[in-house]
């Protein structure tokens, strides 16, 4: 019974560590699956424990089941984590009846499985949490530097229209700025100049 309890064992721990899921959450019906399988594999594998005080020693089974209840509480399915705790319960209190071992004995043997499940969704919390708030640094990262991107492109672009602004303005400018007499071909020009610069700064594209 326990060479199969461990291939059972190993089957539910490959399922939860290497199988690839819809967005890493396990889906319901393997989540089931996986607790039929390692509460059937507890019950086998204590089918071989002998009903000794030290039998705890041997129970190795119940540590396994509440590390595949610890996959379950990674692959989000905390209900059903839960779920197989209890079945680890039943099924232990089951073999205990079944071999007449004390049922307060069996009781304190899972007690630390419960511990431990308890532990480990506390750690699965928290790391959710700092995921969670990782990515929304990320995001907040990702959009000023996109902001970045744009100012960046928008100042490019304004230096290229100054540019020309400044290649078509200096002509006019420059002799009045002198002291030049303003010719009336000097003032044309001024005023096409002026015209020309109203409606770029009032186009949507500027």
């Amino acid at each position: 019974p326990s060479i199969v309890a461990l291939l059972l064992y190993s089957a539910v721990g490959g399922a939860l560590l290497y199988r690839r899921w819809p967005r890493g959450r396990l889906t319901a019906w393997a989540a089931v699956l996986a607790i039929v399988v390692a509460g059937g594999a507890n019950y086998l594998a204590l089918q071989s424990v002998p009903p000794t005080p030290e039998a705890s020693t041997f129970a190795w089974s119940l540590g396994l089941t509440a590390l595949a209840a610890c996959g379950l509480l990674v692959r989000e399915r905390q209900v059903f984590a839960w779920a197989l705790l209890g079945l680890l319960f039943v099924t232990t209190f089951l073999w205990a009846i079944q071999v007449g071992f004390p049922v307060r004995a069996a009781a304190v043997m899972v007690f630390g499985q419960v511990v431990t499940l308890l532990f480990w969704n506390l750690i699965v919390s928290l790391s959710a949490r700092a995921v969670m708030d990782l990515a929304l640094v990320d995001q907040a990262w990702v959009q000023v530097r996109a902001d970045q991107l744009i100012l960046s492109r928008v100042r490019r672009k304004m230096d290229e229209v100054l540019s020309r602004v400044r290649m078509v303005a200096l002509p006019v400018i420059e002799p009045v700025a002198s002291g030049l007499p303003l010719t009336p071909e000097l003032s044309l020009e001024a005023r096409l100049l002026e015209a020309e610069l109203r409606d770029g700064i009032r186009a949507a594209s500027f």
